[in-house]
């Protein structure tokens, strides 16, 4: 491939070499591995001035060869400036069959989504390792503490959808090959010392690719009706700090665990048996 602003070199070129001329600094992950994938070829970068190439481009290049190496040891893509090293890059550049690849077409919300599922192909069953994450291209994953109480402050503020929540089993879920390590997360988070981020790479396993249980819970259900009112832990954590407030005032500390309605009625009727919802 040679940058829209440079000259072709005269060289002979090989049969199965297709000259593409783009503007190289548009081209990230996603398109290097589809055009790696679609080919089933290693891929030629040919610009005067590599070191003016963009970051996104150079460390998308260094992520490819990474994980080219760890995969099949070789590079995924040559790198040539003059026309020395690009007749070498020519010719060592081959076809590696056993890397084609063309997903289904189904839809894709993200470059991520889309760059996972090619990676995930890839990798198959095996496990090689990781790569490591760069400065401008970030991979990684999150902990999250015993402390967390489902409030969902990250989801909302993910916008990726590598976190995500199943609300039939009221579980958390964590997909680290959609995560860009944006730090979001970690920012809403209300909780002490709950959630933290690591930007470690890429893990190059088939257990990267699929979401994993961050935190569980039950609901609360409501004392006097029984209809859920939030997670057992958020309506525990939200009673731990309220009673000290309400100085030993049974009927305030009862509208703790009960819903809106309920609310209502422990503090408007009198003949309630505020033990019964205490206990």
């Amino acid at each position: 491939m040679l940058d829209h602003k440079a000259e072709l070199p005269s060289t002979p070129l090989k049969k199965e070499i297709l000259p593409l001329c783009v503007n190289l600094n548009i081209l990230e992950q996603v398109a290097l591995l589809t055009l790696l994938q679609e080919s089933g070829a290693q891929v030629v970068l040919y610009a005067p001035q590599l070191e003016e190439l963009s970051i996104g481009t150079l460390q998308s290049v260094a992520l490819l060869n990474g994980i080219y190496a760890k995969l099949h040891r070789q590079e995924a893509i040559l790198l040539a400036s003059d026309l020395q090293s690009l007749q070498a890059c020519l010719q060592r550049a081959q076809r590696l069959e056993s890397t084609h690849f063309t997903p289904p077409t189904t839809p894709t919300r993200t470059k991520r989504d889309l760059f996972a599922k090619r990676l995930k192909h890839a990798i198959g069953q095996g496990d090689y390792g990781r790569v490591p994450s760069a400065s401008f291209i970030r991979y990684g994953h999150i902990e999250i503490n015993s402390n967390c109480t489902l409030c969902l402050s990250c989801v909302g503020a993910c916008n990726t959808n590598a976190l995500s929540v199943d609300g039939n089993a009221y579980t958390l879920l964590f997909n680290p090959s959609l995560c860009t390590t944006c730090g979001y997360c970690e920012a809403t988070c209300p909780e002490k010392d709950c959630l933290h981020l690591e930007r470690d790479g890429i893990a190059l396993n088939p257990a990267y690719f699929v979401p994993k249980i961050m935190a569980q819970d039950s609901l609360f259900a409501c004392k006097m009706c029984g209809k859920p009112i939030g997670t057992t832990k958020s309506v525990e954590k939200i009673a731990t700090i309220m009673k000290p407030r309400f100085q030993g005032d049974p009927r305030r500390i009862a509208t703790l665990y009960a819903c809106p309605d309920c609310k209502v009625k422990i503090m408007l009727e009198d003949m309630l048996d505020i033990n019964s919802i205490l206990k």
